[in-house]
């Protein structure tokens, strides 16, 4: 099945009295989680239904003088409050291992069970900065267990000071990282593999544009995928002018909403994914959120995220000082470990599934024209909002015209909220759409909001049906 997701107009050809909205996140921790023995770093989310519990891992920095991180777990029933796992112990590396900037995926699509969790890492430590380091894979089939990670993976060529977020991409069949490719490098580099062993060279894939922030550099980037859309948490930093130094280090970071079709073609929106709070608030000073997992309900999305009260660069001395990297007191407060590590929390975000844009109808009368597709099963459904309105369904021609049956007077319409509405008619159901071609689906909305279209179709809108947006290559002339 595929998803219609409305970021942009592409599924489209005919939009009136619809404005484009971003959902806010909602805050749903009811406590920051805080480390109790070092500071907390880049997190992963995942509702894991083999034990019935959310869990959460992240790095865990006990030196901030050598900047060395080990892979910690959280668990928690409601992703509300959370607790540790494994007696508080590291999952994966120790005193003597680094495990900088660990992202950790829940892979469906793996049929190895010993494999279901996958972990993406750079070992380099602050004394080998410049050194080659060993940014490993390891795998796990519960997330608690760590292989050692593939030998002789090299990954990246220096370390990847960022979080390095792995996933699969079902549209080219890979295995992607996203990470920095050199240290400081502030963009987005991605590699790919077919086998987690074999990895190509780092390309750019997301580089400052024209329409940001002054001198801004892009941070990192945490991405989620779903039913043929990748979403991504762009972070983006906000430099000083005036930080005259090798690496800036004076600013903030905030979380921009970011999307592509096939995980390699970026698309932005300049468009906050979380808003910064204020202070004295977890999150007033960076915010680096984080990957998104579907609750147990289903009908929720959750987001993790980094929040720290404190601007990049700066300490909370356990005096409750702020010092500024730049002080002559900062290095000793690291140096001697008077560093005060509950400046640094997790939370987590809600939002309706599928809910972060969303296209709502203004005005007597909105209509939504779908370009033309070809419907492969009965499994039409739509993620809508009409509590206070109503929308209805019609099945249209090529050439716009109703079908018998599903035009707007045979439709049957509907009022309510729900993420999977399937639309009705009064003598045909979506079970009679199955192996049409080159039709064209249309709504009439008064009050409500559309979130997404799901539907296992082939886009039909060029000459030749294509298997997705993401890979437009034509059904007809491909193999598999």
């Amino acid at each position: 099945m595929a998803c219609v997701y409305f970021f942009d107009d592409f599924a489209l050809d005919r939009k009136t009295n619809l404005e484009r909205k971003y959902s806010v996140q909602q805050l749903h921790s009811t406590e920051p989680y805080v480390d109790n023995i070092g500071r907390v770093g880049y997190s992963s989310i995942h509702w894991c239904p083999e034990i019935e519990k959310y869990r959460m891992w992240y790095g865990r920095t006990t030196s901030t003088w050598k900047d060395a991180q080990n892979v910690m777990l959280i668990e928690s029933d409601d992703a509300k409050v959370w607790r540790a796992v494994n007696g508080g112990a590291p999952v994966f590396g120790d005193a003597d291992t680094d495990a900088h900037g660990p992202g950790i995926t829940r892979d469906p699509f793996d049929a190895d069970p010993a494999k279901l969790y996958k972990l993406a890492c750079s070992s380099s430590t602050s004394e080998t900065l410049f050194e080659h380091g060993d940014c490993l894979v390891a795998t796990s089939p519960d997330g608690v267990n760590w292989s050692d990670g593939n030998d002789g993976i090299k990954w990246g060529k220096y370390k990847s000071d960022t979080c390095n977020r792995i996933i699969f991409n079902p549209v080219r069949n890979v295995y992607q990282i996203f990470h920095r490719a050199s240290l400081a490098d502030r963009r987005i580099h991605g590699i790919y593999s077919k086998d987690l062993i074999h990895w190509s060279e780092p390309e750019v894939l997301l580089h400052p544009d024209p329409m940001d922030p002054d001198c801004c550099q892009f941070y990192g980037m945490s991405v989620s995928y779903f039913d043929g859309i990748f979403i991504g948490a762009l972070w983006v930093y906000h430099t000083d002018p005036f930080d005259s130094v090798h690496f800036k280090m004076a600013g903030f970071t905030t979380s921009e909403l970011v999307y592509s079709y096939d995980g390699f073609q970026w698309n932005r929106t300049h468009q906050d994914f979380i808003q910064m709070p204020e202070y004295p608030n977890y999150g007033a000073g960076s915010m680096y959120a984080g990957n998104i997992t579907v609750d147990k309900s289903g009908e929720n999305w959750l987001m993790s995220s980094l929040n720290i009260k404190t601007q990049h660069g700066d300490v909370l001395t356990k005096n409750g000082d702020v010092l500024l990297y730049a002080s002559p007191e900062f290095k000793a407060c690291k140096r001697d470990d008077e560093v005060d590590h509950s400046v640094a929390a997790l939370e987590v975000y809600k939002t309706r599934a599928e809910g972060i844009v969303g296209l709502y109808a203004y005005g007597r009368e909105s209509n939504l024209l779908f370009k033309a597709i070809d419907i492969l099963e009965g499994d039409l459904s739509f993620n809508i909002n009409a509590s206070f309105g109503q929308v209805s369904f019609q099945v249209c021609s090529n050439e716009a015209q109703p079908l018998p049956g599903f035009s707007f007077e045979d439709s049957i319409p509907f009022t309510g909220d729900s993420v999977s509405i399937t639309p009705r008619w009064k003598n045909k159901t979506v079970n009679d759409l199955k192996g049409m071609t080159k039709v064209r689906l249309e709504l009439k909305m008064h009050s409500a909001v559309i979130y997404s279209m799901h539907c296992t179709f082939s886009p039909s809108h060029s000459a030749c049906p294509q298997f997705s947006y993401g890979n437009p290559a034509p059904v007809e002339k491909t193999e598999n």
